[in-house]
């Protein structure tokens, strides 16, 4: 894997994050996909929730429904890459937290046919840090 790393285009982990809002939600912060019970700028579901929140004790405060409250979802999307790509995380390795965001902490295991759409997922994540 190409690593698409920090400095290439001089992206930091607020353009990464804004650029995934963009494309999870359009930056809505009230965005809800009622399919997947995904709520939020990121469009945060139950299980990555828990697993956030399973992991920073920080987190236990809160609530599934206070990923709505941005400074809340960002906690929880950055415990997960914490949990699970922190490597990736200080790296500045973009594509493989999009990929984890996207695909789940098993996206490593998935189909091809899940593979090709996290690898058009990490394009539209790209697009959007230009």
């Amino acid at each position: 894997i190409l690593i698409w790393a920090a400095n290439c285009y001089g992206a930091n982990l607020d353009n990464f994050l804004s650029a995934m809002a963009q494309v999870e939600s359009g930056h809505n912060i009230k965005a809800f996909n009622s399919k997947e019970n995904a709520i939020g700028l990121y469009q945060i579901r139950p299980k990555y929730f828990q697993d956030a929140q399973n992991s920073n004790k920080n987190l236990s405060k809160f609530a599934h429904l206070d990923c709505f409250k941005p400074e809340v979802a960002r906690q929880v999307v950055i415990s997960y890459f914490l949990k699970y790509e922190p490597k990736a995380f200080k790296t500045g390795d973009w594509d493989t937290l999009a990929r984890a965001h996207n695909g789940g902490a098993g996206w490593r295991n998935k189909n091809s046919k899940v593979k090709k759409n996290l690898d058009i997922y990490c394009m539209k994540i790209r697009k959007k840090m230009k």
